[in-house]
């Protein structure tokens, strides 16, 4: 069925189309906007589309560039209230949340029952993609191309005319409600219909206030911190590098890249003859460049380069520094991984957990080792928070001072721009020089992903200095920042941002969340490498690698060193075809590498009727054991039969040969109308690669999209790099994961649910400033997730001490121990009494051990949590294996919980939560045992985390509703962040009759009314605490006149000696001991607001 589509073009029409809505009882809605951000000035909707039946739509001309329209704005809110605002007419949308913000800009809001077709999708399958388009694609094909009608995509997005442009949103309101009455079916077959009206689409209410609201950032103070942050990496970065073994080691360092460079520039004079004049320069220049640099004196940038002391960051320093005899020596306990096969590779760890690790193994804390990792630990932790949540937060600020986060409920570039790197993701500016220019960084050996899913080797990294720059958007929602000349692949091959824009190209993808980033293979470590020489050419080798090398030393004249081998990198002559060459007399040689491998390791030459087939079918692949000599008539039966084989077994020899670029011109022929035997005559693929791509079975992280928007954003410092091999590199900026699969809630633009705790640096927090006469109110579940375990569980000592209100860690220690909890407690909660510190410590190691077995922690982590190294305490992977054992046997139902959890994964492939969100982990039935381990560990994992934020969530409804309501006062939510929620309150309103109403709703929701199960025998308790900025975290006072917190004498310890008194007071007792209070309080409130 086509859609059948008007343009509304006066206000009798607008009034047709309400009519309609009354009439049908849905209105599937729809903004086009000018993609700036909704909250900028700039900000502009374009088109407003609706559908109130199957098969039609409608839209409503406002600020388009081909129609003016004085009363688009009375048409707007005609529409809202007759409309959006009635209760009896259901809205549809897909990511509903953006449209309905809208319509909140004019005053128009929404009432009645509202349906996302998005996160309908979303409970059906957690699994990317979510986007409208491709689920057009998979449930409505016949319409799969639709944004392709009369080449529509093919028009910049600013000149889009605007009949065209309505036919396509119109479509997209259309084709929104058919999906929507779909998912809505079957989310009713399958029983999880209660879950999406009741949690889902009324969490989405809530959390579109929430982004609305938004976070206010203190930019003043962000300012300073952008100042202040930058000499404490520098004091903390000069602690490390003026240890006296650090520089000792850094001396020793560029003596080492000193020789080597002169090693470099000698070998360059092997090549030169002195008869040729234009040698003769070369050679004289070269050997004056030798006597410089030993006489001290360094001139270029590439030589000042090798009098640089140690770099921190480096993946060749650091490890050099902390493992080699010249630095600590500390023992390798652990090396990186080998992503594909999983395996240890040769290269030692310098990853966090692994210095925490190498920390334990130190327990004298004046020792130069401690010292060290101590400094080094610290100054990591301070350049996360700088580039995370100082300078990241100043990026993303809006118009309005506010930090606006995206609240999922469902999974030549600027200096930000973060590269996929081998080990961690790497932030371009930190490996480019500061100042323009050019960095040989080969030394580093920074590996990064390229566009064929390979790791490539950023051999130099390039400052451009400032430009213009701009910020793409896509229309799946990837953003990217960078010059207009920048390249980037699509289905037309490499073009220019400006290029891909202005005619509309299809962008090739990758989706980071869903493919094998690990498809490089290691080479070999140097044990395995057997090199041979070459017969008549004295000085080259060949390796069991497929390798060519040369031995001569540079300027040795010809005088060879068999230690030092260096790797001749081949050329590609011809397709597929790579040669090296051979210097001997003044000239060069070519020698096809493949032959010089085959002819080496068999010890003959190769007869001249014969030739080297690669048995795997990759040229590049020259292993002994994957060559074979035979005839010119075997290799072409050999190349025919196998290119056959491709339509029968989907791969060439068994390796798959299609490239990036191939996959998306696949899906784009796809799209275009091609048939599938189309296809495969093409590309000379197999019937079964063709469907796999087109259903995202196979090569499924490559997706197309188009640039929506090229936002000028003024002048940036430019970086680029220049990549071995492949010459491309993968940006993490352009790979959002847009849903968490535990069911926990996850943010974006900022990330809000990584904000440290207060105890890691109160400075962050102290950022997100409560708006003028407005406090901090925050509701945070008091461990929520041991609560649910608690419960799901049935352990009586948990169970227990929540009921009598006790620390339950303490009450876990106690028990352990043999000491009453009054004992226990009497020594935790003085400081001074002579047995803190052992009470400290053993209800840290019971709270370590619990939350390590929520979290399906390991005993190597688990010692680390256990561990204090500052202060003396070193715990052993075997020490906390013996603990985690002891804790089974004193609970053997979390044991048993823990069991029978691995059994219902195993039964159905998924587990369910309380409130019927299911986590699918397929893994649990893989062959590979950390795999399997994996799934089993989120099996228990998953029904306490994502309880824990589903009650989170509902309470918070609750809440919301009696707040819209009048029942309680209104107090905006501006922040939910996994078990807390952030409300912005007036001083009034935080009094002990919101507060226990409030604390009422959350300790135990009525959950069994709306999804079928009740927590009886553990009370969902929560912590308050009130604050002029996220980071003042004071505990409530009943009684308190909030108003003074805003008086230029407020004194935060006296407020904390003031709380003294009621920190006894639980809030369950509030109706006994403030009874009068509370009845004053409410009738105060109803008498002012009715």
């Amino acid at each position: 069925m086509e859609s059948r589509y008007d343009i509304i073009k006066s206000f009798s029409q607008v009034k047709r189309l309400v009519k309609a809505c009354l009439k049908t009882g849905i209105a599937s809605v729809d903004f086009e906007t000018n993609a700036e951000g909704i909250y900028n000035k700039t900000f502009k909707p374009t088109i407003l589309s609706v559908t109130f039946q199957v098969g039609s739509g409608v839209s409503i001309p406002l600020c388009h560039h081909e129609y003016e329209n004085p009363h688009w704005k009375r048409w707007l809110k005609y529409f809202g209230r007759k409309v959006v605002e009635n209760p009896n007419i259901t809205k549809v949308g897909w990511n509903l949340k953006f449209d309905l913000q809208i319509f909140e800009l004019y005053g128009i809001y929404v009432r009645g029952t509202v349906l996302d077709g998005m996160l309908m999708k979303y409970l059906l399958n957690e699994e990317k993609p979510n986007d409208l388009k491709s689920m057009v694609r998979r449930y409505l094909p016949e319409h799969g191309d639709y944004e392709k009608a009369e080449k529509f995509d093919k028009i910049p997005w600013d000149k889009k005319p605007l009949e065209p442009l309505c036919k396509y949103s119109c479509q997209d309101t259309d084709y929104t409600l058919r999906l929507a009455m779909f998912f809505e079916s079957k989310l009713i077959e399958i029983g999880m219909y209660p879950l999406f009206r009741h949690l889902i689409m009324p969490a989405s209410r809530v959390l579109q206030h929430a982004e609305k609201t938004g976070l206010y950032l203190d930019r003043k103070f962000n300012q300073e911190l952008l100042e202040s942050y930058k000499p404490k990496i520098e004091q903390a970065t000069s602690n490390c590098l003026n240890l006296p073994r650090v520089k000792k080691f850094s001396r020793w360092l560029v003596q080492e890249r000193i020789s080597k460079y002169l090693a470099s520039i000698e070998s360059e004079l092997e090549d030169l003859d002195y008869h040729i004049p234009k040698d003769a320069r070369k050679i004289a220049s070269r050997e004056q460049k030798i006597s410089n640099i030993r006489a001290g004196v360094f001139t270029t940038k590439k030589e000042l380069e090798l009098t640089r002391e140690v770099n921190l960051g480096s993946t060749i320093d650091l490890p050099l520094l902390l493992y080699s005899e010249k630095g600590f020596k500390f023992p390798i306990i652990k090396y990186t991984k080998d992503k594909k096969t999983n395996r240890d590779t040769d290269k030692p760890s310098t990853d966090e957990d692994t210095l925490v690790e190498l920390r334990l193994t130190v327990k004298n804390p004046e020792n130069p080792k401690a010292i060290f990792l101590d400094n080094l630990l610290e100054l990591r932790g301070l350049k996360k928070m700088y580039t995370t949540y100082i300078e990241g937060w100043h990026d993303k600020v809006q118009d309005d001072s506010k930090l606006h986060g995206r609240f999922l409920i469902h999974g030549c570039v600027t200096g930000n721009t973060r590269l996929i790197g081998k080990d961690r993701d790497i932030r371009i500016r930190d490996i480019c020089p500061k100042k323009p220019g050019i960095l040989n960084v080969e030394k580093d050996n920074i590996w990064i992903l390229s566009h064929e899913c390979t790791w490539e080797q950023v051999t130099h990294t390039i400052n451009k200095g400032v430009q213009k720059a701009y910020k793409l958007t896509t229309d799946t929602g990837d953003v990217l920042k960078c010059t207009k000349e920048h390249k980037l692949l699509t289905t037309n091959g490499w073009k220019t941002v400006k290029e891909i824009y202005h005619k509309k190209l299809d962008v090739i993808m990758y989706d980071t969340s869903k493919f094998d980033i690990s498809k490089p293979e290691t080479g070999k470590s140097a044990s395995e490498v057997v090199f041979k020489e070459i017969p008549n050419w004295n000085g080259y080798l060949v390796s069991n690698e497929g390798k060519v090398y040369s031995v001569k030393t540079p300027g040795g004249r010809g005088i060879l060193d068999y230690n030092h081998p260096h790797e001749l990198i081949p050329r590609e002559r011809n397709k597929g075809r790579y040669t090296v060459y051979f210097r001997r007399g003044g000239k060069k040689y070519a020698f096809s590498v493949s032959r010089l491998v085959w002819s080496v390791f068999n010890n003959t030459e190769i007869p001249n009727d014969m030739v080297i087939d690669h048995i795997n079918c990759d040229p590049s692949d020259n292993r002994p054991e994957n060559l074979q000599c035979i005839t010119q008539r075997e290799n072409i039966l050999r190349a025919y039969k196998y290119t056959r084989s491709i339509y029968t077994n989907g791969n060439i020899n068994g390796q798959c040969k299609i490239g990036t670029k191939e996959v998306g011109e696949i899906l784009k022929m796809y799209k275009d109308g091609y048939t599938q035997s189309e296809i495969l005559h093409k590309f000379n693929i197999s019937q079964k690669q063709v469907s796999g791509i087109i259903l995202g079975q196979r090569r499924k992280e490559i997706y197309l999209t188009r640039i929506v928007s090229m936002e000028y954003i003024g002048v940036r410092t430019i970086y680029d790099l220049s990549v071995n091999n492949k010459h491309s590199y993968i940006t993490r900026s352009n790979f959002i994961n847009s849903n968490t699969t535990s069911g926990r809630l996850s943010s974006q633009e900022p990330n809000l649910q990584q904000i440290p705790k207060t105890s890691v640096d109160a400075n962050i927090k102290k950022q997100l400033v409560a708006p003028k006469g407005k406090l901090y109110m925050a509701l945070d579940y008091s461990q929520a997730e041991l609560r649910i375990m608690a419960h799901l569980s049935g352990d009586e000592t948990y169970l227990e001490a929540f009921a009598k209100g006790q620390d339950p860690h303490l009450a876990i220690a106690a028990n352990k121990y043999g000491v009453s909890y009054e004992e226990a407690n009497k020594a935790y909660s003085d400081e001074q009494h002579p047995d803190y510190k052992l009470w400290k410590n053993r209800r840290k190691q019971a709270k370590q051990i619990c939350f390590g077995i929520i979290y399906g922690i390991q005993k190597k982590l688990l010692a680390v949590k256990l561990s204090d190294p500052k202060a003396g305490i070193i715990v052993t992977p075997d020490e906390a294996q013996q603990q985690l054992n002891e804790f089974f046997q004193e609970h053997p139902k979390i044991k048993k919980f823990m069991i029978n959890q691995e059994k219902v994964l195993i039964k159905h492939g998924y587990i369910k939560s309380l409130f019927g969100r299911k986590r699918r982990l397929p893994q649990v039935y893989s062959d590979n045992e950390q795999e399997a381990a994996y799934a089993v560990r989120l099996s228990v994992n998953m029904p306490c985390q994502s309880a824990a934020s589903d009650m989170t969530l509902f309470a918070s409804i609750l809440n919301y509703w009696k707040m819209r309501q009048g029942i309680l006062p209104y107090m905006p939510e501006t922040c939910t962040v996994h078990d807390a929620v952030y409300y912005l309150a007036d001083p009034q309103d935080v009094n002990v009759w919101v507060v226990y109403n409030i604390w009422e709703t959350c300790r135990n929701p009525d959950t069994k009314k709306y999804f079928g199960f009740e927590i009886n025998d553990v009370s969902m308790s929560m912590d308050i605490t009130i604050g002029r900025s996220m980071a003042e975290e004071l505990p409530f006072i009943p009684g308190y006149d909030y108003n003074k917190m805003f008086e230029p004498d407020f004194n935060t310890d006296e407020y904390l000696e003031e709380h003294r008194k009621y920190k006894n007071i639980d809030i369950s007792e509030y109706p006994k001991l403030y009874k009068k209070e509370i009845k004053e309080f409410e009738q105060k409130f109803y008498k002012v607001h009715g």
